[in-house]
C-alpha cells in the first residue's frame, strides 16, 4: 500500500482500524488477496 503508483485511483480500501487508502485497479486486486479485516470498495470516497 505504500508503493508509489501512477495509475488512476478507482477504489477505496477501508481497513479494519478505520484507515482509508485510495488505490488503482491493480492495487485493489492485490489488496483483495492480502487483507483479512477490511473492505475493497469499487469507488472513491465522497
Amino acid at each position: 500500500m505504500d508503493a508509489a503508483c501512477t495509475e488512476a485511483a478507482t477504489h477505496t480500501i477501508q481497513a479494519d482500524n478505520g484507515d482509508r487508502y485510495v488505490v488503482c485497479d491493480g492495487h485493489a486486486l492485490t489488496a483483495r488477496t492480502q487483507i483479512t479485516d477490511g473492505q475493497v470498495l469499487p469507488r472513491l470516497p465522497a
